[in-house]
């Protein structure tokens, strides 16, 4: 093959006393000298190091690693953990401390004084302990799992129909560090098996030891609830993110609307106990149902202002009353209400919770429904979260204590006023619930719909989606969550005006054994 080369390196190479083959030898050894990385394929990890596979051409490699991607910077990569040189294109960086918190990594490749810079890439996680303790029970007919360890972000659950796993039958992708979950779509008198994986940020634990059951409930209802802070009506018109709250008779129909379009069977509504219209009698939840219309009605959770020792509580049920009837626990009747005191804030506000047993009319089967809405201060981050834990475990205490006769399935809904973020240092209440084996919905659903956004919009013309969940459904032992949505409405990424409220519903389909 002849060479035409550029003029200029001709010189050089005459000057070098290099030509013909020598010229061609020479040339190709330089080009074939300089390192490349095509791509980093991060392949395997331990609970302590990371392994990658460089491809590319070079006589040695090293891999830099960060848990925080802008510190993989050309200039910053010397103060970064990495591995050793290797001349092979297998790359192990050691000696890292388990976390949950992902990794980044970078590769650089040397050949000679020469180096080649790879892409940034990510994330990652080192791998999480294997699950142990687990257990298969029945809660109220279902099958109920639970275990210990394996701290990660979240859970595999692997079922099969026999207990050497011949065959996985489904897995079930958990999120988070909930150890309770509860099949939802289970077949009568089946047997299955079950193990568990642990999951840090991608990475997965050996799988556990195996445990079996037979599912034991006759019969299951799926049961769509929801919950919803409807904002007090005495804070119309105060500014709030970029736009300022509109009158409650311009947002009702709106919220109304966005409810209806799930089609609930049981509602928890937050901050409705303002009057409204001029009225003294009406109260915002009140005013909800009518614009609700047929067959919604509100369950008898605090005594009606056209009573007396009425008070207010702001915490209220919603419910179908065509799919569901509201029963009277044993020694009540209709006339009794059902809440329990949560205490105060460090304001001095009271705080209570609502609750109602509930029928499902075709199946019969039953449950218990809790409504909450968990202090806000904010003066303190710490104390706030710390004081919406106490109050989170007053209202398990109280309902296991209520519930120990029923003995029924629980959901609880409401507005947790608090996730995981820069403003809530501890989630007080999901550790709560955790300790208790309470699932979050979102954590253990089936399939999940709509979960870019923050729960609390602020009234934001355009939401945030930073994933706040501050409203929250959560699933007792013996309670499946078949899936998990969020609703709002928008054209064009922005809510259309009036925002119904500073929250968007949050809506869970539970399946509950009969």
């Amino acid at each position: 093959m002849h060479h035409t080369w550029p003029r200029r390196l001709l010189t050089a190479f005459a000057a070098a006393g290099l030509t013909g083959g020598c010229l061609v030898a020479q040339a190709t050894s330089a080009i074939a000298a300089s390192p490349s990385i095509s791509r980093v394929t991060f392949t395997s990890a331990t609970h302590s190091s990371l392994t990658f596979t460089v491809s590319g051409h070079a006589s040695k490699y090293r891999v830099y690693v960060a848990q925080v991607h802008h510190q993989l910077t050309a200039s910053n990569l010397h103060n970064d953990p990495h591995s050793g040189w290797s001349t092979s294109p297998t790359v192990t960086v050691t000696g890292l401390s388990y976390s949950t918190t992902p990794w980044f990594y970078r590769a650089v490749a040397q050949t000679g004084t020469a180096r080649a810079y790879s892409a940034e890439y990510g994330p990652v996680g080192l791998q999480p302990t294997t699950p142990t303790a687990i257990r298969a029970d029945n809660q109220h007919g279902a099958v109920t799992l639970s275990w210990t360890g394996g701290a990660g972000t979240g859970y595999i659950v692997q079922r099969a129909a026999d207990p050497s796993f011949s065959s996985v039958l489904k897995s079930y992708a958990l999120i988070g560090p909930d150890q309770q979950f509860t099949p939802p779509d289970l077949t009568f008198g089946a047997a299955y098996s079950y193990r568990i994986l642990a999951v840090n940020n991608g990475t997965r634990s050996n799988p556990s030891v195996v445990a079996s059951a037979n599912e034991s409930a006759a019969s299951t209802s799926t049961i769509t609830t929801m919950t919803y802070n409807i904002r007090e009506a005495s804070l119309d018109g105060q500014p709030d993110g970029s736009n300022k709250g509109a009158p409650w008779d311009q947002r009702k129909g709106r919220a109304a609307a966005l409810i209806r379009s799930a089609s609930p069977d049981v509602i928890a509504v937050q901050e409705g106990a303002s009057f409204v219209d001029g009225s003294s009698t009406e109260r915002q939840a009140d005013s909800l149902v009518s614009a609700l219309g047929s067959p919604y009605k509100l369950a008898r959770t605090e005594i009606p202002p056209t009573e007396p020792h009425y008070f207010r509580t702001g915490d209220y049920i919603i419910y179908n009353s065509t799919t569901m009837h509201a029963d009277d626990p044993a020694g009540t009747s209709s006339a009794d209400v059902r809440y329990w005191d949560l205490g105060q804030s460090s304001l001095g506000k009271q705080h209570w919770a609502a609750y109602q047993e509930f029928t499902d009319r075709a199946s019969n089967s039953r449950f218990l429904f809790v409504a909450f809405h968990l202090v806000q201060v904010n003066n303190n981050p710490s104390a706030d979260d710390a004081a919406r834990q106490r109050q989170t475990e007053s209202l398990l205490a109280q309902s296991e204590t209520f519930n120990t006769g029923p003995d029924l399935p629980i959901v609880y809904a409401g507005d947790t006023n608090s996730a995981v973020e820069s403003s809530h240092p501890n989630d007080g209440p999901r550790v709560a619930m955790r300790a208790r084996l309470v699932s979050d919905a979102f954590d253990v659903a089936a399939s999940r719909h709509h979960t870019k956004f923050n729960t609390g919009n602020q009234y934001f013309s355009k939401p945030p989606a930073s994933r706040v969940y501050l409203d929250a459904i959560f699933a007792a032992p013996g309670v499946g969550v078949a899936s998990w949505d969020e609703l709002l409405k928008l054209s064009h990424g922005k809510f259309v005006l009036p925002i119904p409220s500073d929250h968007n519903p949050v809506v869970a389909k539970v399946v509950i054994p009969g």
